[in-house]
């Protein structure tokens, strides 16, 4: 069971990285940006 529905893993995108469903937006460079108190806009 997948409780992330907008987060994927697949291991032809992006080497198996957690990403955003449709994008080749790793969820880690999305957490480096909060954490660099960067927004979504």
């Amino acid at each position: 069971m997948n409780k992330f529905k907008r987060i994927i893993r697949d291991p032809e995108i992006c080497g198996g990285q957690p990403v955003i469903k449709g994008t080749r937006v790793l969820v880690l460079d999305i957490l480096d940006w909060l954490k660099e108190g960067k927004s979504f806009q």
